[in-house]
């Protein structure tokens, strides 16, 4: 699972992009916090996975972002790479647009399916593998929900109801961080699997952590709940983050 939340604009000066990023996993997998660190010859601010060494989200010295989520309905093929690697490859590339390229040029049957988000201060691109080809798109300025049944890999409760709490929030004139957070905490107590916060007494899987990205033309923050965010508080580690282009130098 795993659900992204991008609030896009352009303005004069450059892109202003807001990424919330819901990460569903089992709770038991080991993980690192957000941690400086080098990928190849690039620095990457980042938590990473401990057991195949990936990671879900991250940016590097050049101000790129890039978060990923699963794609439903697929086989996983165990001798796949990883696809935490796929987030880290986008990562070595100085602009969104390259990043894209670079993992749009990857061979389908390299890692299992996924949906990858990449930003910038200029713009935010997509790229999607559906276990047969990988396809890339320019995302517009907006707002856009990615979750693990995007780009036509099935259909859920979840993305339906986030579509339609942003046509609210739009329509009343508060699409605004907070209420962006409040998405981001929904409990669905029916049907625990369609919220964006997912727990479920006594099981194995939940949302392990949630993390929020700003990117605007001269500023960074960076917002990391290590737990699910509707009973988890958010730290900045902003300061932490923006070391990353100082490392980058």
């Amino acid at each position: 699972m795993c659900t992204l939340i991008v609030n896009y604009s352009q303005t004069s000066s450059g892109a202003h992009v807001w990424l919330g990023a819901n990460r569903d996993e089992e709770l038991a997998r080991p993980s690192t916090l957000p941690r400086l660190d080098r990928h190849e010859d690039t620095a990457v601010f980042a938590p990473r996975d401990s057991l195949a060494g990936g990671t879900w989200i991250g940016l590097n010295q050049y101000g790129v972002v890039a978060a990923i989520t699963n794609r439903f309905g697929l086989t996983k093929q165990p001798g796949h790479r990883s696809r935490g690697w796929v987030v880290l490859d986008a990562l070595q590339e100085s602009t969104a647009v390259a990043a894209a390229a670079r993992i749009a040029a990857t061979r389908a049957d390299t890692h299992n399916g996924f949906h990858l988000l990449v930003a910038d201060r200029r713009s935010v691109s997509m790229v999607w593998n559906d276990g047969e080809r990988l396809q890339t798109k320019l995302v517009q300025p907006g707002v856009h929900v990615l979750t693990e049944r995007s780009l036509g890999a099935g259909v859920s409760e979840r993305p339906v109801w986030l579509a339609g709490e942003i046509d609210r929030l739009k329509a009343d004139g508060m699409l605004v961080e907070s209420e962006l957070i409040k998405l981001l905490q929904y409990q669905n107590e029916k049907a625990p699997l369609e919220g964006t916060c997912v727990r479920m007494p006594g099981g194995i899987y939940g949302t392990r952590s949630s993390t929020i990205i700003e990117l605007t033309s001269k500023n960074l923050r960076f917002l990391h709940a290590e737990g699910a965010p509707c009973v988890t508080p958010y730290v900045d580690l902003s300061d932490d983050a923006r070391r990353v282009f100082e490392a980058g130098v």
